[in-house]
């Protein structure tokens, strides 16, 4: 995880309830996590001598992933911008040097991921080149100066040089224009990684800026250029020829021998088969094949002898870098979708995948590819958003990985056909059932010249295959686009007290789901599902079926979203200027609140949650309202640019993102007050896609602080900005274990910890020890004695718990203290002649999680119960074995 460091600073809000003002309290450390999205690959792969170990620029860091294992092994993290460049020390082939935009040249000893030493330059790294040969000034840089001209320097190799026993990394400054040699190309603007690269020899450092091909001749001290009609887009160099390949952006690839002189003594061959721009060329290290790549997604090998062209298509996105391992066993194609595939040299087959939060890149850049924002997956826990046109990914963050993904649409990638971008059918919308059986999905396309594509699927969780699986498709669900779509939490049919019309009217009222979708068309449909069909022809049994129940709109305005309370009673609906508050089961409207400021429509609106169950919250373009239900009022109104709003569902906090300019400001606060709990100021970039709140593990609680305004919660915060970064607050700074990796470049995963979690997952976690005797505990007076054991056990739902008839006399003397007193002997000798048999398992043995309780329950039998209650004071012991059998 990249951390950066956000302090939660005293606000004051002016609030319209009574003209008061009030401030927020102390200052609160937190942390801004970036647990996803970072780049991988605007730089080239690079690779060990030995082909072990792959290099992948990261962000602010370097990944180093291991071949054999194709697991990640390393995080290495020193640099506070962007990772430009990766090469082997010239000296010392087991060492990495990396660039960066900080000026830094950092030194890694990757085999243990240690920091060896670090160059400052103070002027920013874009690239890094190593000579080959043995030479003098073997390490080029390309340095940007402040008037942001890119400049090539040259260092001695002996600048990095450092001994593997050296403790501590130690840091040198060094002057680029004092203590190395300047070459004359002129770059102009900034680089890429493959824009600087030396003939096989190390005599001639080739570069490219636009138009011109630059050659420098580094014995001669000569610069040679040569213009091209068309942009060069890749540049590569033969392994053992005097050859460079360069592709331009019409999709044509020109193979130069012999330079070194003038146009006419240049021998050039032109290879041609993209119909686009080339996104990168690379020889393999036999120097027989050429390979390219670009938007097609296609990868072509071109046998240099003959000319004859092989392909690997359908590699699911455009291509951006492509590198070659030594001895040319795997290659690596470095897609547009933030995806690495490591392909064999031997079938051109995709051995596995590297990567992790996919990008959602449209053909068209101005188009935001995170449609559907985030969601959450209530059986596995991972977070859903858009990867490629057409597909959802689910992505787990702690693993920094893409559990699986959801082939929506059914599309292969297809490149444009000339300049204009293809319009490609897009996931518009999303969500998820609370059990997570059901998910549904719309899907758009719209050309502007035939009819506009809108469909609904719904997708149903299969058991067995442990994937979702498509049931219906309602094509269109609505006249025009879709602008929302939700669950409610709770289904409840309507109480016998509702009205016979009512029912008569909306038909049959059993169901088991409820989908409620809006429309600019100005309606909103509830969706039901009935469980409980009728046999087919054939006596076959239906797995039931999907319908529209109601339809609700409001003086002909457009419905721009909705939302449920939290026990799915109230359903409240967006109509531009008002929200309406809707019976979901009757369709039947019960108020509406308009906006205090007529001009403004509403955007945003959320229910409260647990004790803010009671508010309702709503923003306009340039307010923030909140009503109280219970006397449908407006409690208090803010001034304030709301660009998006979550509640939590499981606490009563409300988050609100504040986009100001080109950033982006969160507040978290209760709706009952306008006080914030803390203002996260500059979270991100740009606007804010989508925000979900997670269920945090009952492990991690522990480590939540008290001086935090996240302590009542039991879920953390995940969001994403619109350069589809994902992000989450920390709110223990101090916490070292929410940290995927040592920011010092330590292995990614302790050996102990790794250890005994590959020995629990084989053999299960270890029991609890075993139950002490009754002497042996201290109890202490006024203090219950089963606190945590009835807490599990009434932490399990009322359906699955035993008549409280059983329950109650145990709950009762639980709560009183007991006394210290040799009677507690006689306690336990008379509950082991209970027992009835030796060798049973103490109650501390037989403890589960609340969570298992839903498979070991079951009702005791009168007899057990009987034996179980023999005497009133063996209550008073743990003893709960008939709760498991």
């Amino acid at each position: 995880l990249v951390l950066v460091h956000v302090y939660v600073y005293t606000y004051t809000c002016a609030c319209r309830m009574r003209g008061t003002k009030k401030s927020v309290g102390e200052l609160v450390e937190s942390q801004i996590a970036l647990c996803g999205g970072e780049p991988l690959t605007t730089r080239r792969v690079f690779f060990s001598d030995d082909a072990k170990w792959l290099f992948v620029c990261c962000g602010k860091s370097v990944r180093v992933y291991s071949h054999s294992s194709r697991e990640l092994v390393h995080m290495l993290h020193h640099h506070t911008s962007d990772v430009t460049g990766l090469a082997l020390n010239p000296k010392h082939r087991m060492q990495l040097l990396s660039s960066s935009l900080d000026g830094h040249l950092a030194v890694w000893d990757y085999d243990d991921g240690v920091l060896l030493r670090v160059i400052d330059f103070s002027i920013p790294l874009l690239t890094i080149a190593v000579r080959p040969g043995d030479h003098e000034l073997s390490l080029f840089f390309v340095v940007q100066t402040a008037e942001e001209q890119s400049l090539v320097v040259a260092v001695p190799s002996d600048t990095v040089a450092l001994s593997r026993s050296a403790k501590h990394a130690a840091t040198k400054q060094l002057d680029p224009f004092e203590h190395a040699q300047q070459v004359p190309l002129p770059l102009g603007g900034g680089l890429s990684t493959s824009d600087l690269v030396f003939s096989h020899e190390g005599r001639y450092l080739c570069a490219h800026n636009g138009h011109d091909l630059l050659v420098y001749d580094m014995e001669a001290e000569k610069l040679f250029k040569y213009h091209l009609e068309h942009s060069i887009t890749a540049l590569a160099s033969h392994p053992s020829k005097l050859c460079i390949a360069t592709g331009n952006e019409i999709g044509q690839i020109t193979l130069w021998y012999d330079f070194g002189g003038t146009d006419t003594e240049v021998v050039k061959t032109t290879l041609h088969w993209h119909a686009h721009s080339v996104g990168d060329v690379c020889f393999t290290t036999d120097g027989t094949y050429l390979i390219s790549g670009g938007e097609e997604s296609v990868l072509v090998l071109w046998q240099l002898e003959t000319c004859k062209k092989f392909f690997r298509s359908r590699l699911g996105s455009p291509i951006k870098r492509i590198s070659c391992c030594q001895g040319d066993s795997y290659f690596t194609v470095s897609l547009q979708s933030n995806v690495i595939r490591v392909v064999s040299g031997l079938n051109s087959e995709v051995e596995f995948t590297l990567g992790g939060l996919r990008a959602a890149r449209l053909q068209d850049p101005s188009e935001n590819g995170m449609k559907a924002g985030i969601m959450l997956d209530p059986r596995s826990r991972a977070l859903v958003c858009n990867s490629t046109p057409g597909v959802l990914q689910f992505y787990q963050p702690e693993r920094n990985c893409v559990d699986s993904e959801l082939d929506v649409c059914c599309l292969n990638y297809v490149s444009r056909r000339d300049d204009k971008p293809l319009v490609l059918t897009t996931v518009e919308h999303a969500a998820f059932s609370p059990d997570g059986a059901w998910l549904v999905t719309v899907e758009w396309r719209d050309d502007k010249i035939t009819a506009p594509e809108l469909k609904m699927k719904l997708w149903n969780f299969n058991k067995l295959k442990q994937n979702y699986t498509l049931t219906t498709c309602v094509d269109p669900p609505h006249v025009k686009p879709v602008s929302s779509l939700v669950f409610q939490p709770q289904p409840q049919p309507p109480s016998s007290s509702s009205s016979s019309s009512s029912s008569s009217a909306l038909g049959r009222t059993t169901y088991d789901h409820m989908l409620v979708s809006t429309s600019a068309d100005g309606t909103f449909k509830c969706w039901v599902h009935d469980a409980t069909c009728a046999p087919a022809a054939g006596g076959k049994q239906e797995e039931g079926r999907w319908a529209c129940r109601s339809v609700g709109c409001y003086q002909g305005l457009p419905c721009l979203g909705a939302a449920f309370s939290g026990d799915g009673s109230l359903l409240v609906a967006n109509f531009s200027k008002h929200l309406t508050l809707w019976d979901p089961h009757t369709c039947e409207l019960r108020t509406v609140f308009s906006s205090l400021f007529p001009k403004e429509e509403f955007l945003n609106v959320a229910f409260g949650f647990h004790s803010s169950s009671a508010y309702l919250v709503g923003s306009t373009s340039k307010h923030l309202h909140v009503w109280d239900l219970l006397s449908c009022s407006v409690l208090w109104c803010v001034k304030i640019r709301v660009s998006m709003l979550v509640s939590d569902p499981y606490s009563s906090m409300t988050a609100a993102f504040v986009s100001n300019e080109d950033l982006t400001h969160l507040y978290l606060f209760h709706p009952p007050s306008p006080t914030p709990l803390a203002v996260h100021g500059s979270v991100c970039r740009g606007k804010v896609v989508g925000a979900a709140f997670r269920l945090i593990p009952g492990g991690e609680r522990e480590r939540k602080t008290l001086s935090s305004p996240l302590q009542n919660s039991a879920s953390s915060l995940f969001f994403m900005s619109s350069d589809q970064e994902l992000y989450t607050i920390l709110d223990n700074p101090s916490d070292n274990k929410v940290k995927s990796v040592n920011v010092k470049g330590e292995k990614y995963s302790d050996m102990e910890e790794a250890a005994e979690k590959a020995f629990n997952e084989i053999f299960g976690k270890a029991k609890p020890a075993p139950f002490k005797q009754a002497d042996q505990f201290d109890f202490q007076a006024n203090t219950p004695a089963n606190t945590t054991l009835v807490e599990q056990i009434f932490s399990a739902p009322s359906h699955v718990l035993p008549p409280m008839s059983s329950l109650s006399q145990t709950f009762l003397f639980s709560l009183l203290p007991v006394k210290q007193s040799t009677s507690l002997n006689r306690i336990t000798k008379d509950d082991q002649d209970c027992s009835g048999h030796q060798g049973q398992q103490t109650s501390a043995e037989m403890l589960v999680e609340p969570s298992a309780l839903h498979d070991h329950m079951e009702e005791p039998t009168s007899m057990e119960v009987e034996k179980k209650t023999c005497t009133d004071s063996s209550m008073t012991v743990e003893n709960y074995e008939w709760l498991f059998k």
